[in-house]
């Protein structure tokens, strides 16, 4: 029986009879799956029970793997419109940066959790300056919010390595000027705190993946773990690379004072 999505519950047509139903995580699962082809106004319509199930935590594995789908993904932009978040002002902050979480954590589309990981950072930004002692300098609490919205980069980061590299490509955005959610001072000591996070047995390992993005992630943090038994694999990767993983193999070895890798090599 298909859905119909009603300002003030998830509804059933029952025959002639129309029946309430709570939000719960079954409902939950049975709604995402009809807003995964939704328009525009039936997402609107549902806004408020998805928040309901979000904030009662009542979301499952099967929700977020609908989610998931590179082919499911418009609820997921529709989410991020700027017109549509605007509307969820009168909810708490909280509750969105939860919801904001939870796209970045299920979508398999890279756009979609870099939006998402921007817009969390604003709110979190907002309440953090909204709750914060009004007698503290500015620039004391803007420290503060700082603070908590590295605490909310690192606590995804630190999943799996899919997460530390969507983290890792959204704070590089930040450092070459693409976005404006992070300072680059602030920016360049979450590299830092990323790269004792993961590890340089993690790191060394991803140093040796197939995968171009997770060599280039690897090569840059082990520039900042600052442990010299590294400098030979960032002069192995230096001498065997090409294009850009070699320029970020050379910027790597400047951490450890070695300006011309070419004459070590």
């Amino acid at each position: 029986m298909d859905p119909v999505l009603s300002p003030n519950s998830i509804t059933f047509i029952q025959g002639t009879e129309v029946t309430p139903v709570q939000p719960s995580a079954h409902e939950l699962d049975r709604l995402l799956r009809c807003l995964c082809f939704a328009g525009w106004d039936e997402v609107l319509a549902a806004r408020k029970e998805i928040i309901d199930c979000f904030a009662r935590e009542v979301v499952t594995d099967r929700a977020l793997s609908l989610l998931a789908d590179d082919d499911r993904h418009s609820f997921l932009i529709c989410l991020l419109d700027p017109a549509f978040l605007s509307d969820w002002n009168e909810l708490p902050g909280s509750v969105l940066v939860a919801l904001l979480k939870t796209i970045v954590l299920s979508s398999r589309v890279r756009d979609v959790q870099i939006g998402a990981l921007g817009a969390a950072l604003q709110e979190i930004r907002r309440n953090e300056l909204g709750l914060a002692d009004p007698g503290s300098s500015f620039k004391a609490r803007l420290s503060a919010a700082e603070t908590s919205m590295l605490d909310f980069l690192f606590a995804i980061s630190c999943k799996d390595t899919r997460l530390r590299s969507l983290i890792f490509d959204f704070i590089m955005l930040n450092i070459d000027g693409h976005c404006g959610h992070l300072p680059v001072n602030r920016a360049r000591q979450a590299l830092r705190m990323m790269a004792r996070q993961a590890g340089t047995r993690e790191l060394l390992k991803e140093l040796e993946s197939d995968r171009e993005d997770l060599k280039c992630m690897a090569v840059v943090l082990l520039g900042r773990v600052k442990n010299p038994n590294v400098v030979h694999n960032l002069l192995n990767i230096y001498a065997s690379g090409s294009g850009r993983l070699k320029e970020l193999a050379a910027d790597a070895l400047k951490h450890y004072s070695i300006f011309d890798p070419a004459s070590l090599v």
